[in-house]
């Protein structure tokens, strides 16, 4: 009877891969240097005041119509959100926040898929923002949806929404802290009182 030889259980394979993966990955670094170094900024704590990252804080104005049988409205509001990168390869950012409408409760939100092109010297955007129990026919929420603005490093970013039905929005927010928000939420709200 013939013996069966041994298996080659040689480490090359393993190596070639692993020499394949350093290669590909050593190249996409050399084509794309400044990308690389915004993934390892991602990982590092803390933010610059012109990164994109971090807390967002101020006024939004919701106006409009909803459709031929409401009234048009006019509310101001106040709105914070911590913006973190959400996909490194696609340089998508997202978060949580929280949005005041004057004459309402806080309610609490994600901000999704905000994506902002190198190649863009406007530093335009385009996000989406769904209130927590996001529910299409809620005519309580005023604010679900796809919204698109203009990011200016160290300075402001700003928020604004066109719909052909429902409200259109528009805010400018600036870096800040909870009390900002706080802040912002009390003037909103004792301005709101003092009108007739």
């Amino acid at each position: 009877m013939d013996q069966f030889r041994p298996i080659n259980r040689s480490k090359r394979p393993g190596m070639l891969v692993l020499t394949f993966l350093t290669v590909f990955f050593l190249i996409w670094t050399l084509l794309n240097p400044r990308a690389m170094l915004e993934h390892v900024r991602g990982f590092m704590p803390g933010t610059s005041s012109n990164s994109i990252k971090g807390e967002w804080v101020g006024h939004i104005d919701i106006y409009g119509v909803q459709d031929p049988w409401h009234r048009a409205l006019l509310k101001p509001a106040v709105i914070r959100f911590r913006l973190g990168t959400q996909d490194y390869f696609l340089d998508n950012y997202g978060g949580t926040g929280e949005i005041s409408i004057a004459g309402q409760p806080p309610q609490t939100f994600h901000l999704k898929a905000l994506s902002i092109s190198a190649k863009d010297p406007n530093h335009e955007f385009r996000t989406s923002l769904w209130l927590d129990g996001y529910h299409p026919n809620d005519p309580k929420d005023l604010v679900s949806g796809s919204f698109h603005g203009q990011w200016k490093a160290g300075e402001s970013l700003s928020i604004e929404r066109d719909l052909f039905t429902g409200y259109d929005m528009k805010g400018v927010l600036v870096k800040g802290t909870d009390d900002d928000y706080n802040s912002l939420v009390q003037a909103m709200n004792a301005a709101a009182g003092a009108k007739p």
